[in-house]
């Protein structure tokens, strides 16, 4: 009685402490994707700004977009969106450092922070990911689906631009991603 009272208390705590790791865990994962969410991202964003400022790092952003996201879920379905988003999330974030931040910025759109990271770095980066989804043989119910993207590129440098806020960054980046989708998609623009 007195073991069956002990064993019932640890797998509360244990119930409880697994509770609270999942929920610390989502509050910064988005969960579809499973990479970082907004939030998180956003604060990340701040603090890394803050850091380039003090110490005069460089800090480049990655805004992507799937190329006719709608039509996806308009012709296969939200399952199969939901796949497309998936994945191209894993291959965004198999093609960067374990050092930057691979977020869903919302909907189709993610964002890629890349600390001490000068524009050209970023740019080459960019590139890789859009050829590796241009390339990826995404394959969804037995058939193959072709997806692009549309990538914007912006650069801060802390050593020579004065402070910049996170809101100017993601304009400048959101700036180039959707010149890349008014000048034919499946490119990078910086």
């Amino acid at each position: 009685s007195e073991y069956e009272t002990l064993i019932n208390i640890a797998v509360n705590q244990a119930t409880i402490a697994i509770g609270s790791a999942i929920q610390s865990q989502f509050a910064i994962q988005d969960r579809l994707t499973m990479i970082y969410n907004h939030d998180y991202f956003v604060q990340r964003l701040k603090e890394e700004l803050f850091r380039c400022n003090r110490y005069k790092l460089k800090l480049s952003l990655i805004m992507l977009d799937i190329d006719h996201f709608k039509s996806f879920n308009d012709t296969y379905g939200h399952i199969a969106g939901n796949y497309i988003l998936r994945e191209s999330a894993r291959l965004f974030q198999s093609n960067t450092r374990i050092t930057d931040i691979v977020a869903r910025y919302g909907g189709e759109e993610f964002a890629i922070l890349m600390t001490e990271t000068g524009v050209s770095d970023a740019v080459n980066i960019a590139e890789k990911i859009r050829e590796t989804i241009q390339n990826y043989p995404f394959e969804y119910d037995g058939q193959k689906l072709h997806v692009t993207i549309s990538i914007g590129v912006s650069e801060w440098d802390g050593a020579k631009d004065p402070q910049i806020d996170d809101i100017s960054l993601i304009d400048s980046a959101d700036k180039k991603l959707y010149e890349a989708k008014k000048t034919g998609r499946n490119k990078v623009c910086f």
